[in-house]
């Protein structure tokens, strides 16, 4: 996942403790946009964009949000081709 999302998530963490509020009040909900892509080699990882790859490649993005603190996510897919398929975004969250 790119730097600079990684670096927001973090900065957004910390805002509570600059105005002297209690981080464990807050929760971090973070709204995503998943793509995912079948084949690994038309990706590569280091021009990706986050949440853009392999069922395997945005499930390590996604573990390394909940470890940063990311309390939420929220999947949305009406921008993807999925999005017209119920049943096909049932089957793909829960991938």
């Amino acid at each position: 996942m790119a730097g600079l999302a990684w670096h927001g998530i973090k900065s957004l963490k910390e805002q509570p403790s600059r105005v002297n509020k209690n981080p464990d009040n807050f929760r971090t909900i973070m709204l995503t946009y998943p793509k995912v892509i079948a084949d690994r080699t038309a990706n590569n990882d280091k021009n990706r964009d986050p949440l853009t790859g392999t069922i395997d490649q945005i499930g390590d993005e996604i573990r390394r949000m909940k470890e940063i603190g990311v309390d939420h996510i929220i999947f949305d897919y009406i921008f993807a081709p999925i999005g017209s398929n119920v049943e096909d975004m049932i089957d793909m969250s829960a991938r």
